[in-house]
């Protein structure tokens, strides 16, 4: 499924800075995200996207508006 992945607020840990609103697409297999292949494409989404590896400053999924786009 296609998943749209939102950060939903500002932060600055780890030497990585976020802002609220950023966002991705994923192919992912759940729409929550609990097994380590769909964090794992999330998080080299955010570096294609951003630069950045957003997981060094927001280690959980609580940090983030996971939208199934479609199935």
């Amino acid at each position: 499924m296609l998943c749209k992945v939102t950060t939903n607020r500002a932060i600055s840990a780890n030497g990585v800075k976020v802002e609220k609103g950023m966002s991705v697409e994923v192919i992912s297999q759940t729409s929550n995200f609990n097994n380590s292949k769909d964090r794992e494409a999330m998080k080299q989404a955010f570096i294609r996207a951003y630069g950045i590896d957003v997981t060094k400053a927001m280690p959980s999924l609580s940090f983030f508006q996971i939208e199934v786009l479609s199935r």
